[in-house]
Order: structure tokens, then C-alpha cells, then sequence
């Protein structure tokens, strides 16, 4: 008999739920921040003063904190977040 599939925390559950999120491009909140690196609110809230998920910010923002999904999925699949252009536009002499 093969062994029973291990039961879901509720912590694992909200984790694969945001990623699922991430992974369709759609806005994070702070609650999927925190339910995908699996940190509590006052360490959320620590790191974020400290800018530590200012490269998923996007601006303007909608609400209290407004992040990219589709940024966090590319940090999470080992991608690079940011991806330079080479050259300055027009507009910004």
C-alpha cells in the first residue's frame, strides 16, 4: 500500500494559494507576502521598513501595499526581477 498523502496546514494551504496567484500575474497584498515567505506580521512589517520587498512594489499603489505577482514569481523561479534596458527614453533629457 503506498503511504497516505501528508495533510495540508492551513499556513501551506494560503502558501500555494498566493503562489498560485503570483504565478497568474495577478496584485499581492501583504497577507500573500507573508503566507509565501512564511513570516509573521510584525516581521512582515520589519523587513518592509527596511525595503526589503521594494523590487515587487507596484506604484501607484492600490490600497495600503500593492505588489506584482508576476515579479514575485520570477524572484521565486530563480529569474531575474529586474531586467535592464539598454539606452535612456526621450522624454527624460
Amino acid at each position: 500500500m503506498s503511504e497516505p498523502a501528508p495533510l495540508l496546514t492551513p499556513a501551506d494551504l494560503a502558501a500555494q494559494t498566493a503562489m498560485a496567484r503570483a504565478a497568474a500575474g495577478e496584485l499581492l497584498g501583504p497577507a500573500d507576502i507573508m503566507a509565501i515567505w512564511r513570516i509573521r506580521y510584525t516581521r512582515y512589517w520589519e523587513l518592509n521598513a527596511q525595503g526589503a520587498f521594494d523590487a515587487f512594489k507596484v506604484t501607484p499603489a492600490i490600497g495600503l501595499k500593492c505588489f506584482s505577482g508576476v515579479l514575485v514569481h520570477r524572484y521565486l523561479q530563480g529569474e531575474p526581477v529586474y531586467q535592464p534596458t539598454f539606452g535612456r527614453k526621450r522624454g527624460q533629457r
